[in-house]
């Protein structure tokens, strides 16, 4: 805790799905040009580490993340601070052959909530094949940015907590549409391009929209929904779509007011 990483134009290679390549509590961390490797977790934030009181704060910039299982774990310091642990992906590829960027839910102890994702200009990919989600979020009072980048996971992703933006951005789904069969620990895979998990009745608030810059947001399935909401009458759960492209209709109540929603060539755009 309090100490400083700076990394850059080099290579940090594990041994090849075997532990971790960087581990930040409560420390300041910058990836600038770095290639990171052949580990379980390439980057892993575990601010809840028993006896820390501050918060890491992770820049991976034009870096190149290719993990055996998860290129990020992320883990807040939950009711120790009101500070949030920050993760912030810029001009970055991020590849993982399971969740690529996965953060903890958890409120035992004093919990693991309290976080900032920034995901900006950059690509976010899980392979498919091994079911796994580009972004896996879970916990709650957290805040999700994805902007002007590319998600594409079997279900790209998978929310239940916190508030989550998407601008200018591209998300899709790539996996066999299944039906939502929810427990109190994941999430079900579903194909989706957002799915929506309501069940550990933390807040959640999705808004979609264009970028600053006028780009639009593209969020699609290949087989499943662009997004569901499981339950979709929850009370916990508000979304708000200003605009965008869609794979399949959007319900009317997740329009934003004033927005239209017509359908062209078989997909569905907001404006």
């Amino acid at each position: 805790p309090g100490s400083s990483l700076t990394m850059l134009n080099g290579a940090l290679i594990g041994p090849g799905n075997k532990g971790r390549g960087i581990c930040a509590v409560g420390a300041e961390v910058i990836c600038h040009g770095m290639q990171i490797s052949k580990f379980v977790d390439c980057v892993y934030l575990g601010d809840h580490s028993e006896g820390n009181t501050q918060d890491s704060r992770v820049r991976l910039i034009a870096s190149d993340i290719n993990a055996d299982d998860c290129a990020v774990y992320i883990s807040g310091n939950g009711l120790v601070s009101e500070q949030k642990t920050q993760l912030i992906v810029e001009n970055s590829t991020l590849y993982s052959q399971g969740i690529t960027i996965m953060a903890n839910g958890s409120v035992t102890g004093n919990g693991r909530w309290g976080t900032d994702i920034q995901i900006l200009h950059s690509t976010v990919t899980s392979n498919p094949d091994n079911k796994a989600s580009a972004v896996y979020h879970p916990q709650k009072d957290s805040t999700l940015t994805v902007y002007e980048s590319t998600l594409t996971g079997y279900t790209s992703m998978a929310i239940k907590g916190g508030q989550v933006y998407i601008l200018g951005s591209t998300v899709r789904g790539m996996g066999a549409q299944q039906t939502p069969n929810p427990g109190m620990s994941g999430y079900s895979d579903t194909g989706d391009g957002i799915y929506i998990e309501a069940n550990y009745d933390y807040e959640i608030q999705l808004t979609i929209d264009e970028s600053e810059g006028g780009q639009q947001s593209v969020i699609s399935s290949d087989n499943g929904y662009a997004l569901q909401v499981f339950e979709p009458d929850a009370d916990n759960v508000k979304v708000r779509i200003y605009s965008g492209t869609f794979s399949d209709e959007q319900r009317a109540e997740h329009l934003a007011v004033g927005t239209v929603q017509t359908e062209k060539d078989g997909t569905y755009i907001v404006a």
